[in-house]
């Protein structure tokens, strides 16, 4: 039996070896009390997200909804950025703390989203640097202007309206249909 069931942890440090001088079996975990941390309310803890999803081209929606929790896992507001653009004057103005960390945090979430890009999808943003321009380029190809997604948003509206459970389907096929009809328009773009 290994020393970690002591009280609070007791017996357990930081280098892995029991109070005792012991090493610990492997695969053996170290308490950690976490109440003892102490985090302010207002700050983010950075850890590693990992690698942004990547974007040839096809699954937009999927890519839009992974890039959209990337950038949020990363902080909060660069997501925000992406859906506010940047307003910061162009010319030699002083600028002041807030604007330079809104061109840091733009910055941040631009690198994000074109190191996500395969060659071809990076061409169609090619110079923008600005996240909200660049996010808003991409969502064009595939959704259209928002007067085009809404057309398509109700044609599907319409599709599933007529939907209904053929007297020969089992629950099973009729669910199978249902999502078949889904992921096809949902696949051509239609959403």
């Amino acid at each position: 039996m290994s020393d970690l069931g002591g009280k609070n942890g007791e017996n357990g440090n930081e280098d892995g070896a029991s109070s005792k001088g012991t090493p610990l079996p492997k695969g053996a975990t170290i308490p950690f009390d976490y109440s003892k941390l102490t985090i302010p309310s207002h700050n983010f803890v950075s850890v590693p997200s990992g690698r942004a999803p990547q974007f040839d081209g096809t699954h937009y929606a999927a890519w839009k909804h992974k890039m959209k929790l990337h950038l949020i896992s990363l902080h909060p507001s660069i997501w925000k950025v992406v859906c506010t653009g940047l307003d910061v004057p162009h010319d030699d103005m002083e600028l002041t703390s807030e604007q330079v960390q809104l061109i840091h945090r733009n910055a941040q979430a631009s690198n994000a989203i074109l190191s996500a890009l395969s060659p071809e999808e990076f061409n169609k943003v090619d110079g923008l640097e600005e996240a909200k321009e660049i996010w808003d380029t991409l969502q064009l190809a595939p959704e259209g202007s928002p007067a085009v997604r809404e057309a398509k948003i109700e044609l599907l509206e319409g599709r599933l309206g007529r939907f209904v459970m053929d007297e020969k389907e089992t629950p099973q096929e009729m669910t199978n249909h249902f999502v078949a009809l889904w992921s096809r328009d949902f696949s051509m773009h239609l959403v």
